[in-house]
């Protein structure tokens, strides 16, 4: 292996991409240098060896600050020489020569002789399995001796002269030469093969393996070649340098260094993807021996040079063209590496020096940067920072250009400007502004705007129209009726870039607001047959001078005079716990944040005359609940602005109060009910204040990220106890699909966050609660109803109100597979006596109730233990088909018939009178399900007649079966 190196001690840190700087070390007698080689046993040494021409060898023991002169009374040219320990060493010659040390060089005595006369140029010297060496000339000569160059044998010849040679271990190695050759063994040289080079390359003079696939060469012309598979194949690299390349050495498969002729140094930290041209000088650099990231030696051949590499440092900022501002604290950076200390100057006037730190501070070279206050009274562009390393005093660098320190002015431009407080609906927003700066002069001007209710602004540049006045448009947007926000910010063309704004202060959370004057908004609504009583909340969320927010003036001229044909208006009156229509009492006008229940054949209206919201905290007042009163505190509220707003902001806002829920939705599609999230705008909703005492909502003008959704109750169970059922009752078209029961480990005996309370109804209705007035706290009727894990089992109360007339009324029950299955599911009917199998049958129906207390049920999920426990008797199954007694009875005008059915079937119910003669048919082949059923009778017959007071009969036949039973009209 040739391990000549141009005097040069590299020691840099090659992970980073960083330039070496190079000393002189040592300067020994002018062209006297052939070679230089090192202990390779201790890499972090400082012996290494120095061949002469001959007869004489430089040995250092302090890494090349001196070096002692050994002469060894050999009389050929020395070439190469290799130590494998502290003693023993190996070196080559011409005419064949090759000697040996067995006392660290001492002296010297020739080997066994080869039986060459050939001059030979390079050895591997190795202790692997054995003291191995390996010996390359010319006349493709190779020899090789196992036991230290006691004996030698000859392994190879040819035309072609070999200059160097690399093993790694005592099988693999390679050796170039003239002609571009390179042989390869993998037998500890008993074959050698030729390996193809790239076309062109005609002399190759060194070659260095890291591993037994990763390689290089390098040879004439700038030539490197690359391997990543042991030499097949070749690849050429690129250089960048023409001249020779004498010697290649590397620490791994990253990081390398390249030398030759006119004093060409390349290093590499990729493993020779891209090559950096170190240095050049005047002299030939023969090899390179890289022992690791901190050591490396080149030598020369001409004038005896000796270069030492300390390290690196190199300023990285300011390193030219930045404007530090006076008074602040700025950071200087760099990099380095093997460096400790460094001391940081700086200069104003390029010629005088002064510490960056307190006096000569010295800086930790590793954190590679410190922050600088930079001088307060100074402004000069001529200003550089110097970096030198404390122990090594000859490493410095200083910035490439200069930089400037100035000393601020602080002072922004003047703005003056007229705020726009209104603008019509649907034009764009000229703003306009004098802006001047006496000293700098105006750098730029920029209007900031934004739609109320966003956070972020966009920006447009203004531009100068005239003078000093500046202007830009603020653009009409679809949903600009909910008004503008801007301010007015400027920068003065100093290098300090003073700014103001107009307003001053803090503009982005005070800006100018613009309220839109609208002229005729259209709103549509879902619309409806007012009888049919399918209400929806709205709100307008718009202020209105007087009278033109009077309901006349909103709906009236849209939907024509008030007649509850045509369309029908209600507000829930707090106080009164009452829906109070309106010409019957009144409920107040439109206005910002107050809802009204609207049924309306029409799909839409229109408004006109009102002008955006402010952007301010907006306040509701809520009354107080009234305890043990289910209905009291519920108050309609709207969100006042015309952009959505987060329920989560919302309580921020209002302070969190305790107790509080979320707001009721009822969607005009469903009839039903159900919590929401957001509040949007046009629309109104439901909410409650459980406390006793007012409470103020508080909207804050934050827009929503997200529309609004409903909050889903109907969860997938957050552990293997938990457990969610939704219960759905409905009758005539109206329903109520907001009531959950379940398990949650959140979840407390009495209310707790899961826990939403029933609202109001309006309208036909069907409405199912869960009654707790016995609670302690918050007691009232509850539409969800949450426990937490139990081990036996629970019981729900359960009532269901109408105000619809005598119909079948249906409860199902979703979910009844999330209960695990040591549960048993049923539904307790006391009325009817019915104890019904929810797993088997989710759904039960049931008359509607007929007094203002309701139907009672009860909902039981539990295990067998807890059943008997409480005296409950689960049935069997589906009920058997059967024919119960029509209830009320007698009866007027109308009465209700139930029955069950045991199977599926089609059903036939009929009215006789005493005669036989049918007077209606209920049912006419109608299928039905098992479970339950209820008919209403309303004393009329098949042509809609009222029949006369006495008795009537009433007949079942489903199938096979048939069943009747006698009943009692009275008048």
């Amino acid at each position: 292996m040739r391990t000549t190196i141009s005097l040069l001690l590299l020691a840099i840190l090659l992970a980073a991409p960083v330039r070496a700087q190079w000393i002189v070390q040592h300067r020994f007698p002018g062209n006297t240098l052939l070679d230089i080689e090192l202990d390779v046993l201790f890499q972090n040494t400082k012996t290494g060896w120095i061949i002469s021409q001959r007869d004489t060898l430089f040995r250092t023991t302090d890494g090349s600050t001196s070096w002692n002169r050994f002469a060894t009374g050999i009389s050929e040219n020395l070439a190469a020489l290799k130590f494998i320990s502290t003693t023993h060493g190996l070196m080559v010659g011409s005419s064949g020569g090759v000697w040996r040390t067995l006392n660290g060089g001492v002296t010297w005595s020739p080997t066994t002789a080869t039986g060459l006369s050939v001059d030979l140029t390079d050895l591997d010297y190795l202790t692997d399995a054995g003291d191995h060496a390996w010996c390359v000339g010319l006349n493709e000569t190779i020899i090789y001796t196992p036991n230290n160059g006691v004996s030698w044998t000859n392994q190879h010849e040819g035309a072609k002269h070999l200059i160097a040679v690399d093993f790694v271990g005592s099988n693999n190695g390679w050796t170039v030469g003239t002609s571009g050759a390179i042989l390869a063994t993998s037998d500890g040289g008993a074959n050698w093969i030729s390996q193809a080079s790239p076309a062109g390359v005609t002399r190759l003079n060194a070659v260095h393996f890291v591993s037994t696939m990763r390689g290089w060469s390098v040879g004439h012309g700038g030539t490197i070649l690359s391997t990543i598979a042991g030499g097949a194949p070749w690849t050429q690299q690129t250089s960048g340098v023409s001249d020779d390349l004498l010697g290649v050495s590397f620490v791994d498969v990253n990081n390398g260094v390249a030398v030759g002729k006119a004093g060409t140094i390349l290093h590499t930290i990729d493993g020779g993807a891209t090559w950096v041209l170190e240095r050049t000088a005047s002299e030939d650099y023969l090899e390179v021996f890289y022992q690791n990231v901190e050591n490396c030696w080149i030598i020369g051949r001409d004038t005896g040079n000796l270069l030492y590499s300390q390290g690196s440092l190199s300023v990285v900022s300011p390193n030219g063209g930045e404007k530090l501002e006076g008074g602040t604290r700025e950071t200087i950076s760099w990099t380095s590496d093997y460096v400790d200390k460094i001391r940081v100057e700086y200069t104003t006037d390029g010629t005088n020096w002064q510490f960056a730190g307190a006096d000569a501070q010295a800086w930790d070279a590793a954190t590679g940067s410190f922050a600088w206050d930079v001088p307060s009274d100074v402004n000069s562009t001529n200003c550089r920072v110097r970096l030198t390393g404390v122990t090594k005093p000859n490493l410095t660098d200083a910035s490439n250009q200069t930089f400037e320190i100035f000393v601020p002015d602080s002072t922004g431009p003047m703005i003056t400007s007229n705020p726009i407080s209104e603008s019509p609906q649907g034009s764009s927003i000229l703003v306009s502004a004098q802006i001047t700066d006496d000293v700098y002069g105006v750098g730029t001007a920029e209007l900031h705007h934004r739609l109320a209710g966003q956070q972020t602004f966009d920006i447009a540049v203004m531009t100068l129209t005239s003078g000093d006045t500046y202007a830009a448009t603020i653009p009409w947007q679809s949903d600009g009726i909910r008004g503008y926000q801007y301010y007015i910010r400027a920068v003065d063309a100093s290098p300090a870039q003073n700014e103001s704004t107009l307003p001053a202060g803090a503009p982005q959370t005070n800006p100018t607001f613009v309220a839109v004057r609208v002229s005729s908004y259209s709103r549509s609504i879902s619309g409806s047959v007012p009888e049919d009583t399918r209400y929806q909340m709205i709100s307008i969320p718009l202020a209105f001078d007087q009278n033109d927010g009077s309901i006349d003036s909103v709906l009236v001229d849209d939907l024509g005079p008030y007649d509850r044909k045509n369309w029908a208006l209600f507000r829930w009156m707090t106080s009164s716990r009452t829906n109070s229509e309106f010409t019957k009492a009144p409920i107040g006008d439109f206005e910002p944040g107050r809802a009204f229940w609207l049924a309306a054949r029409k799909n839409g209206f229109d408004t006109s005359r009102g002008v955006s919201v402010p952007p301010q905290d907006f306040t509701i007042l809520l009354e107080p609940a009234v305890a043990g009163v289910p209905k009291s505190g519920w108050r309609q509220i709207a969100n006042p602005f015309a952009f959505s707003v987060s329920w989560s902001d919302i309580l921020t806002a209002s302070g969190n109060p305790s107790g509080w829920g979320m707001p009721y939705y009822h969607d005009p599609q469903t009839n039903a009910y159900e919590i929401v999230n957001v509040l949007m705008p046009w629309t109104g909703y439901f909410f409650k204040n459980p406390a006793l005492s007012e409470a103020n909502l508080i909207i804050p003008p934050i827009e929503s990220p997200s529309s609004a959704s409903s909050f889903d109750m109907a969860r997938p169970p957050y552990g293997s106890d938990e457990w969610t059922m939704q219960l759905v009752v409905s009758c005539n078209g109206r329903s109520d699909l907001f009531n959950y029961v379940g398990v949650s480990g959140a979840a407390s005996r009495e209310r707790d966050a899961e826990d939403h309370l029933e609202p109001p109804t309006i309208g036909n209705y069907i409405a199912l609660h869960f009654p707790h007035c016995d609670w302690s706290e918050y007691a009232d009727n509850y539409t969800t109803d949450f426990r937490p894990p139990c081990q036996e089992g629970e019981l729900w109360n359960i009532v269901v109100t109408s105000n619809m007339p005598a119909s079948e009324a249906t409860l199902s029950i979703d979910g009844v597979e999330t209960v695990p299955p040591e549960f048993d599911v049923y539904l307790f009917d006391p009325q009817f006596d019915v104890a019904q199998d929810l797993r088997e049958n989710p759904t039960y129906r049931f008359p509607t109730p007929s007094t203002a207390i309701g139907k009672e049920l009860t909902l039981a999920v539990a295990s067998d233990d807890f059943f008997a426990d409480h005296n409950l008797t689960r049935s069997d199954g589906l009920p058997d088909v059967g024919l119960d007694q029509n209830f009320p009875n007698p009866f007027n005008p109308s009465t209700i018939i139930r029955y069950a059915l045991e199977t599926p079937g089609r059903v036939d119910l009929e009215i006789f009178n005493v005669r036989g003669e049918v007077v209606t048919s209920l049912l006419r082949g109608v299928a039905k399900e098992p479970g339950y059923h209820v008919a209403v009778w309303n004393g009329r017959d098949s042509s809609g007649n009222a029949v006369a007071s006495g008795v009537y009969f009433y007949r079942l036949t489903v199938g096979s079966f048939s069943e009747a039973k006698r009943m009692l009209l009275l008048k």
